[in-house]
């Protein structure tokens, strides 16, 4: 963990030789000042110092743990292979060893000073105590319709999903709430350079949004983009697929932190 500002794609680059990497994202917080959070308006969102490396496989996961992991079993150690952002050293952990440590800490502050439960009985019965997994994990799924998602590259240093919203809310020529109504959403993660965005059904500003970006008649923060395309076939397919498979892990491991953590992970800034 370094608080120092760097591009996703250098969070990948030094886990690449040692497995296929899937996903990376940079973790942001809103900027406080003096103690206190920033004024209200549009939030200014800064690095939080910390990020997360996804391999393709188990085996690679477990490979690339061996050599780098700077913590092993809630110990420091001394990795095989250092990892170095922005001429920082940086602490590198699994995220079960992370979830591990998160669970201890809860366990240990549930604890009065005689080391009996501070839990309240009802805040037992609101957890429950039967041990079974919640009906929500696992089961996400979306009922997707063709050609409604369009994939962005070359994305602006300052976007953020708020400015993809703005961009759109401005060529459709509509309000923020009717944009919701239409079921846009914008896929995108605060510093990445591509991200997408999707409506439920097709409508014709698809294609349109998608023509206007490619030809720089559509810039997102005063910006011009590299390229846009509606998605469709194998591309289309392949992104609702890591769509769905994100958003399970997104709920599964939600659901292992417990309800004290779970806004703190996964926020999609």
């Amino acid at each position: 963990k370094a608080k120092f500002k760097i591009p996703v794609d250098e969070l990948r680059k030094p886990f690449e030789d040692l497995g296929t990497v899937t996903y990376t994202k940079l973790r942001f917080k809103p900027e406080k000042k003096d103690g206190n959070d920033a004024p209200h308006g549009k939030k200014k969102w800064v690095p939080a110092g910390s990020g997360f490396v996804e391999f393709e496989t188990k085996e690679q996961l477990k490979a690339a743990a061996d050599e780098t992991c700077t913590v092993k079993d809630g110990e420091d150690v001394e990795p095989k292979k250092s990892i170095e952002l922005g001429g920082n050293k940086v602490k590198v952990i699994t995220m079960q060893e992370w979830l591990d440590s998160k669970k201890k800490g809860k366990k240990e502050g549930d604890k009065d000073d005689s080391g009996k439960d501070k839990k309240s009985p009802s805040k037992r019965s609101r957890d429950g105590d039967s041990g079974e997994p919640k009906p929500s994990e696992g089961l996400f799924n979306v009922d997707w319709k063709p050609r409604c998602v369009v994939s962005i590259k070359g994305l602006p240093e300052d976007c953020d999903r708020e400015s993809l919203r703005e961009m759109v809310s401005k060529h459709m020529g509509i309000a923020d709430e009717d944009l919701t109504k239409k079921g846009f959403y914008a896929d995108f993660s605060r510093g990445q350079t591509n991200g997408a965005i999707r409506f439920n059904d097709p409508c014709d500003e698809i294609e349109q949004i998608a023509t206007k970006l490619s030809k720089g008649e559509l810039e997102i923060n005063g910006a011009k983009v590299e390229s846009a395309n509606v998605l469709e076939g194998e591309e289309e397919t392949k992104y609702w697929t890591n769509f769905i498979e994100f958003k399970r892990k997104q709920i599964k491991q939600r659901a292992e932190e417990g309800p004290r953590n779970r806004n703190k992970r996964f926020r999609r800034n």
